[in-house]
């Protein structure tokens, strides 16, 4: 009978110990509880108080193992005869559903094992049993770590070839455990800000530009609107033009910046680049001079400070308009002259003053 009871037990364990090894840790319960154990009839024993005490170890969401020490109250019949009874039972738990441990409310699970019982009678040789159990139950959770747990369970004594119910209720209480506290919600993540626009390249966004759509490349105010010039503005060019000559000379290309410079702050006006001789020199050929001196300034401020050439126009008046005297030599330099005339333009209305 020891090498069955042996080979049953071990057989039973290969049911709940590989289920062990392939886990986590989880929690620990300890539930003491109290029952009704319905012998069958050839046992003789009828119904009878039983109590007995569980330590059982969930180490995942739907396995756990447990085992059970089950005892009777004292005074147990059998037939005519007082028999004390007790057993020791190993069981694998299967978790239906969700819940682990105390997150849900109700937990059912379904039990399945191997167990060894005794029967110890006053008159009488005492009985030796190995069973096998199977059954169900729920674990309720009343508060953190307690819940109340209500089980039944068919017994079958292999030796015997008999088979009793087992229906207890117990108090659970849990150890340890890997469950996580409740965590707070995260909170909502912060609105995305859109990245400023400047759609027109002017250097002022979208949501400040009160002119939108100006032209790349001009100057613009505050607001993103470009300065509109409202009256006639005459730059003179003091270059030193050498007699009968047309080249501007590093010395006087300042000169010409300055111009390049209000051109451009001033993006929506036209200039006219005026070109003056003195008198040395038949009227035809002062005027065809005065032609080149105003080209080679409107040719620097298109090829070196890329003024659109659209808004310059070079025009030679020869001696036409002297400014002094062509008597002396200091007239004659002041009259050897370029002056840029800057139109506003009369199609683009004012967009601020």
């Amino acid at each position: 009978m020891k090498a069955r009871v042996l080979s049953t037990i071990i057989a039973g364990s290969l049911v709940a110990v590989p289920m062990v090894a392939a886990a986590d840790p989880g929690q620990f319960f300890v539930t003491p509880f109290v029952g009704v154990q319905d012998f069958s009839h050839d046992r003789d024993a009828g119904k009878n108080g039983v109590f007995g005490i569980g330590g059982e170890y969930q180490f995942s969401e739907h396995f756990g193992t447990e085992l059970d020490y089950t005892r009777s109250f004292k005074g147990m019949q059998s037939g005519s005869t007082d028999v004390d009874y007790d057993r020791l039972s190993l069981d694998g738990i299967y978790y239906i559903g969700n819940g682990v441990g105390f997150k849900s409310i109700y937990q059912p699970y379904l039990k399945l094992g191997v167990g060894h019982n005794r029967y110890d009678y006053d008159a009488g040789p005492n009985d030796q049993n190995t069973d096998i159990d199977a059954g169900l139950g729920v674990r309720i959770a009343l508060v953190d770590r307690l819940a109340l747990r209500a089980e039944a369970k068919a017994i079958h004594e292999v030796d015997d070839s008999q088979t009793h119910g087992l229906f207890t209720l117990g108090l659970s209480y849990a150890f340890g455990g890997t469950s996580k506290p409740v965590e707070a919600p995260a909170p909502a993540p912060a609105p995305v800000v859109a990245a400023p626009v400047d759609s027109d390249g002017d250097g002022v966004y979208d949501d400040k530009d009160k002119c939108p759509g100006t032209p790349r490349g001009r100057e613009v105010d505050s607001d993103g609107c470009e300065f509109v010039l409202h009256k006639t503005e005459e730059i003179r060019l003091d270059i030193n033009f050498a007699v009968d000559k047309a080249v501007i000379t590093e010395a006087y290309v300042g000169e010409v910046e300055k111009t390049a410079k209000f051109l451009k702050h001033y993006g929506n006006v036209k200039a006219e680049i005026a070109g003056h001789t003195d008198s040395t020199g038949s009227d035809a050929y002062n005027q065809k001079l005065s032609q080149r001196r105003a080209d080679a300034v409107r040719d620097m401020l298109i090829n070196r400070y890329g003024i659109d050439a659209s808004r310059l126009t070079a025009v030679g008046y020869g001696e036409s308009k002297p400014i002094a005297s062509n008597a002396t030599a200091d007239g004659r330099a002041q009259n050897r002259r370029v002056v840029a005339v800057m139109q506003a333009e009369t199609t683009q209305p004012a967009m601020k003053k």
